[in-house]
């Protein structure tokens, strides 16, 4: 078999019951299979279920929907860093296309990255696609249009300078990538209810970003991205805006003097509290109104940064409180 165009990558954990919906779509794709192949990386622990989904995608190789483009590979290190990074050493196409577990893609999915590469100059080594949501439960009201992005939804129209793809949905030049991985200290490992770690794709983009290269866009190349009841909750969102702070620190040091430049956007949040929520209880305040929501967020977020780069509450914040 000649070497793919594309090299589809979708790393799992313990989400068996999703993962033949996710492959069924990915094996709908309308660009023929001699043109892709897919890499399901298992990084779920050892366990029945684990072995009866590698068996059944096995079967399913040699089986009624001949899928010889399709394998699957048991992990037993954890993390998605190094799930991601196994994808790439393993497989071959000249585009590598990472998409979540939970994410379902069209029959065009494949082929809208195929005219993207097709049009864009030499220097894009990376291109992202559109990720809808498809909640669960119902939206909530206090649920911030900025916020969506915690849920790994993206849309072009929401970007801002310095853009860079999403992980849940994205294809890169594998000649552009050579040498570098996904960051290994950083990203899932485990269960989420334990583990909220993100920004694992850092060590990736800072490579693309100092070897001169750019990242494109392609709305076409849109998934659908499953987002269960138990993420549309106050008490997770205040969880991953928590664990996004030690990402950054991780990836960024905090150093004495930005903490001074960031008290002012958490005192502003406390001025705005009723009196029984000051100061602190209003990080655990159940608002409903989506700003000031998205508000204790960011003063969440920065506050964890903070303690975590200097071990302490900042006095300055006692003091404007």
């Amino acid at each position: 078999m000649s070497r793919p165009v594309f090299s589809v990558i979708l790393c799992t954990y313990n989400r068996h019951d999703r993962l033949p919906e996710a492959i069924s779509h990915l094996l709908r794709q309308d660009i023929g299979a001699d043109a892709y192949d897919i890499w399901v990386m298992d990084n779920s622990p050892p366990s029945d279920a684990r072995a009866k989904s590698r068996a059944r995608f096995e079967a399913m190789q040699g089986g009624a929907l001949k899928a010889p483009n399709l394998h699957y590979v048991e992990l037993d290190r954890p993390g998605l860093a190094n799930a991601r990074n196994e994808g790439i050493e393993r497989s071959e196409g000249e585009i590598v296309v990472f998409i979540d577990d939970d994410a379902l893609a069209g029959p065009h999915w494949l082929s809208a990255y195929r005219d993207a590469f097709a049009k864009a100059d030499k220097n894009v080594a990376a291109i992202g696609g559109r990720i809808a949501p498809y909640f669960e439960a119902q939206r909530p009201g206090w649920l911030h249009e900025n916020l969506l992005s915690y849920l790994s939804v993206f849309d072009q129209d929401a970007a801002y300078e310095g853009y860079q793809p999403c992980g849940a949905n994205v294809a890169f030049r594998r000649a552009d990538i050579a040498g570098s991985f996904f960051r290994t200290g950083l990203g899932r490992s485990g269960d989420e209810k334990s583990n909220l770690l993100s920004g694992e794709e850092s060590a990736l983009t800072d490579f693309i970003k100092s070897s001169g290269k750019k990242f494109g866009y392609a709305p076409l190349a849109g998934v659908t991205h499953l987002i269960p009841a138990s993420r549309l909750t106050r008490p997770w969102f205040r969880r991953r805006a928590a664990w996004q702070a030690i990402s950054d620190q991780l990836q960024h040091p905090l150093g004495d003097e930005d903490a001074p430049k960031l008290w002012p956007y958490m005192i502003d949040y406390i001025k705005k509290l009723p009196r029984e929520q000051i100061p602190f209880m209003g990080l655990f305040w159940d608002t409903d109104d989506p700003e000031l929501f998205r508000q204790q967020l960011i003063c969440t977020q920065l506050l964890t940064h903070i303690m975590i780069s200097q071990g302490r509450y900042p006095p300055e914040m006692l003091e404007g409180a």
